[in-house]
């Protein structure tokens, strides 16, 4: 068991056992979690890398909160005694749409014994009466302060989407090592789901945007100028996060489509018996995209739907970037990761300093080189692929 790992089930730990904590204690176990929040004796949490909670939050002794939905709690909330809080629709379960998330505002006010239903909002401010039960939304009201300590309104967001497998992890590294900077991979369980159910049409663009506001802007707390995400979920709501956060910045990550491929088919990305939790559960589809019809995609082999991935991927954030004002945005190909580092800085608006060695997620399974691939195997990567390929990696075919 890793140093890391014993922090985090000491933490944990703690929380189930009834143990009063601080935001100190429980920092290292939630997805984030603000200065001055108090958690009060015998709170349940059950899913703590699915849950954002602001700055100065209170949650009083026996409230359970089943969070694998997703749970947001905005800066100075108050949940009492007693809430039970579900984010998993049971009445879903089959058709694989049973995750809610419950997105309780800035200084919002839930009385003791209240239950919130998945799906939930609960406005700025708003007050829900001991007892009662909220399915929906609960408006709330202007002119809710905002929080002294560091929330959205002092932080400089930047933003890494990317197809994955491409160095995403490196990249969350090598900005990390500057002091001003705190980025990070993949730690927003949220965006797994909100991801695909954007893009097979699940959730609309409105659903998905209160979802981005309540993570990085109602309970979003930092401690750094500049804090970012790493994470190839981004691809579809750069638009979105565009939106929330007018100043954010983003940094599209590419890496040569063969080596990503390569790595995501030894990794079995689309084989029919992945498990790999919900990454495997919410793996985007062509078809449910709507971008490929549903008798080619359940005909295509994993390897085939590797290379569409990674072409689809590549082309919806270029579209997104595209949008928005040239100053807010920039290329990075990994394979001039080390030679950029400097650039990268600039843009962020930080001064360079000099990185170490970087920290890499190599494929820990056997990948079949490029050279080692059937002539099928080439011509759909030629089909799918190849036209990316020519503007970021030209001359690739020779």
């Amino acid at each position: 068991m890793t140093d890391r790992f014993r922090v985090l089930a000491r933490a944990l730990s703690g929380l189930l056992s009834g143990e009063g904590a601080d935001s100190r204690r429980i920092r290292h176990v939630l997805q984030s979690c603000g200065k001055g929040t108090r958690l009060g004796r015998n709170v349940r949490i059950t899913h703590p890398q699915w849950v954002s909670i602001g700055h100065r939050v209170r949650i009083d002794a026996d409230a359970r909160l089943e969070t694998e939905g997703g749970l947001c709690v905005g800066h100075g909330a108050r949940i009492g005694r007693g809430v039970a809080i579900r984010t998993t629709a049971r009445d879903a379960v089959e058709s694989g749409h049973a995750r809610r998330p419950v997105l309780i505002g800035r200084g919002a006010s839930i009385g003791a014994g209240a239950r919130i239903e998945p799906g939930s909002a609960i406005g700025d401010g708003a007050i829900v009466e001991p007892g009662a039960v909220v399915q929906g939304a609960v408006a709330g009201k202007a002119g809710v302060a905002s929080p002294r300590e560091r929330s959205a309104a002092t932080t400089r967001f930047v933003f890494i989407p990317s197809t994955g497998r491409s160095g995403t992890t490196t990249m969350a590294s090598l900005l990390s090592s500057h002091p001003e900077i705190c980025c990070r991979h993949e730690r927003r369980r949220q965006l797994i789901r909100l991801s695909t159910e954007l893009a097979h049409g699940i959730v609309d663009e409105a659903a998905a945007e209160a979802e981005l506001h309540a993570i990085y802007v109602a309970s979003g707390a930092y401690r750094l100028p500049v804090y970012g995400d790493s994470d190839h979920r981004l691809f579809n709501l750069v638009g979105i996060l565009g939106r929330v956060l007018p100043e954010a910045k983003f940094v599209w990550l590419v890496r040569d489509g063969r080596d990503v491929v390569a790595s995501t088919t030894a990794r079995g990305w689309y084989d029919a018996e992945y498990t790999s939790g919900i990454w495997g559960e919410y793996r985007l589809r062509g078809d449910a995209a709507r971008k490929v019809g549903q008798a080619e995609w359940d005909a295509m082999t994993p390897f085939a739907k590797n290379c569409w991935y990674w072409a689809h991927v590549n082309r919806e954030i270029g579209a997104e970037l595209a949008r928005m004002s040239a100053e807010r945005w920039t290329t990075l190909r990994l394979e001039d990761l080390r030679a950029r580092v400097d650039d990268v800085f600039r843009f962020l608006e930080v001064a360079p300093v000099a990185v170490g060695g970087l920290r890499e997620n190599p494929s820990r399974r056997a990948v079949v080189p490029p050279r080692e691939w059937s002539r099928a195997q080439h011509d759909d990567f030629e089909r799918w692929c190849g036209e990316i390929m020519d503007r970021w990696y030209p001359g690739w075919r020779g």
